[in-house]
C-alpha cells in the first residue's frame, strides 16, 4: 500500500512543529540498513475530547488533541508525532495496530462538526478512501536528518455497534523504501561542530517517537577551541581556516558594538563573526531580494563553516525578516517571521511566484518549504547603538 499525503487546509505550523527544535549529526548520510522501524506511541484519552448531547449525538471537540476531519470517518482528535528516518529512505507506508482500546461514549457520532473562524483543522484522507488509523503529513530535514510527521488516530467509531472507542496504545510501523538521491535544494554539511553534534543529537532524541532509531554522535571527536588571536576564519566561508560555531548579522552601524560580543563569545569557546547586511549585499548579489541575499549567506555559512547558531542584529527595519503567505487568517496574510533564516533547506518560493512560504492546498503543492530549522536563532531587535 502506498502512503498518502494529505491536504493541509488552514492548519497553523504549531500542531506539527514544536518551537526552536533543531539537529545537526554527523552520521545523517550514512546508508541504512533497516526497512521498517517501529515505536509505541501513548495517548490518554480526556473527556474533554468528547461531549454527547441528551440525543446522544456524540460530538468531538478540540480539549487535548487538535481536531481533524477525517473522510470516511468524521470529525476525530488527532496526534501528531514525529518519526526520525534513516537516512537514504522515505516512508512507504504506516501501520498502526491498536492496543488498551476503550469505550468512552455510545450514541450517534456527528460527523462534521462546525468548525470555529479560530480554530486549526486537519483534512485527512480522500473522498471515497477508508478511514486509517494513520496518515503521513510530510516532514523536512533538521540539518540533515529526516524527520516525517505522522497523524495518529486514538478514537475510532464503530458504526455496528455505535461505540466510540479510544486506545490508549498505538504501535506504529513505519514501512521504507530506498530513495535514490536527495531532493535538489537540500543542504550537505561539509563541516561539524562536535558539540553542535551532540546537542543537536539529544534534541532530536526527544523530539521524535523513535529515539531508539537516533544515531548516537561520535563521543570520540573532538576539536581544539581556538583563542581571540588564533581565530582565523575566511572572510566568505570556506571549509578552509578556522570554523565558525556562530554568526552575527547587523547593519554596519552596529558592527563595532556587536565585534565586543562576538569577541567574547570567541574567548568563551564560541567561535563567533560579525557580518554587516552591507557586506552581504556586496558580497551575494544574485538574490530576488535583501532577505535572500543574507539567506544565501547563511546557507554557506551552515554548510562550510559549521555555524548552527544566528543571532540577527537588529529591528525588521535592519535586518529585513521574510513575510510569508499563510491562508490561515482571513483569507490570506503576509506574516513576518525570522524561521526563515533558521530553516536553510530549499527556497521557501518552490513556484516562483511573489508569495513565500506558501502551503499546500487545494491549488497545489505550495512552496514545499521545509519548516525544520538548522541552526539556533534569536534576534536582538535594537534599532540604536544604546539600545
Amino acid at each position: 500500500m502506498t502512503a498518502r499525503r494529505v491536504r493541509l487546509a488552514r492548519f497553523p505550523f504549531r500542531f506539527i512543529f514544536p518551537a526552536l527544535l533543531l539537529l545537526l549529526a554527523p552520521f545523517a548520510d550514512r546508508p541504512a540498513a533497516a526497512a521498517t522501524i517501529s515505536a509505541r506511541v501513548e495517548i490518554e484519552p480526556s473527556s474533554r475530547d468528547v461531549a454527547v448531547s441528551n440525543q446522544g449525538v456524540i460530538a468531538m471537540r478540540p480539549g487535548e488533541l487538535p481536531l481533524a476531519q477525517v473522510d470516511g470517518a468524521g470529525t476525530l482528535p488527532v496526534a501528531v508525532r514525529a518519526f526520525f528516518v534513516p537516512a537514504g529512505f522515505e516512508v512507504a507506508d504506516v501501520r498502526v495496530t491498536r492496543r488498551d482500546e476503550t469505550t468512552v461514549a455510545t450514541g450517534r457520532l456527528l460527523s462534521t462538526l462546525p468548525r470555529a473562524e479560530s480554530e486549526a483543522r486537519l483534512e485527512l484522507g480522500a473522498p471515497g478512501e477508508a478511514a486509517r488509523d494513520a496518515y503521513v503529513l510530510g516532514g523536512g530535514n533538521l540539518a540533515g536528518y529526516r524527520i516525517e510527521n505522522v497523524a495518529l488516530l486514538p478514537y475510532r467509531f464503530d458504526q455496528a455497534t455505535g461505540r466510540l472507542l479510544a486506545a490508549r496504545t498505538l504501535d506504529v510501523s513505519l514501512e521504507l523504501r530506498p530513495v535514490a538521491a536527495r531532493a535538489a535544494g537540500d543542504l550537505v554539511r561539509e563541516r561539524h561542530s562536535p558539540e553542535a553534534d551532540r546537542v543537536f543529537a539529544e534534541a532530536v532524541a526527544a523530539l521524535v517517537a523513535n529515539p531508539q532509531d537516533v544515531p548516537a554522535p561520535d563521543a570520540s571527536a573532538s576539536r581544539s577551541l581556538p583563542t581571540a588571536d588564533g581565530f582565523a576564519p575566511q572572510d566568505i566561508p570556506t571549509i578552509d581556516g578556522t570554523a565558525v560555531d556562530m554568526v552575527i548579522v547587523t547593519p554596519a552601524a552596529f558592527e563595532a558594538t556587536f565585534q565586543t560580543l562576538a569577541d567574547w563569545k570567541t574567548k568563551k569557546g564560541v567561535p563567533t563573526v560579525v557580518r554587516t547586511v552591507e557586506w552581504i549585499e556586496a558580497n551575494y548579489p544574485d538574490g530576488h531580494d535583501q532577505a535572500e541575499r543574507i539567506r544565501f549567506f547563511l546557507r554557506d555559512a551552515y554548510t562550510k563553516w559549521g555555524t548552527y547558531m544566528l543571532l540577527l542584529g537588529g529591528d525588521y527595519s535592519l535586518v529585513p525578516p521574510r513575510s510569508a503567505w499563510n491562508t490561515y487568517f482571513f483569507g490570506g496574510v503576509e506574516i513576518p517571521t525570522d524561521q526563515y533564516y533558521a530553516c536553510l533547506d530549499g527556497t521557501w518560493n518552490d513556484d516562483g511566484d511573489q508569495f513565500w512560504g506558501e502551503g499546500s492546498s487545494g491549488a497545489g503543492p505550495g512552496d514545499n518549504a521545509d519548516l525544520f530549522p538548522d541552526v539556533f536563532i534569536g534576534r536582538a531587535p535594537v534599532d540604536n547603538v544604546t539600545q
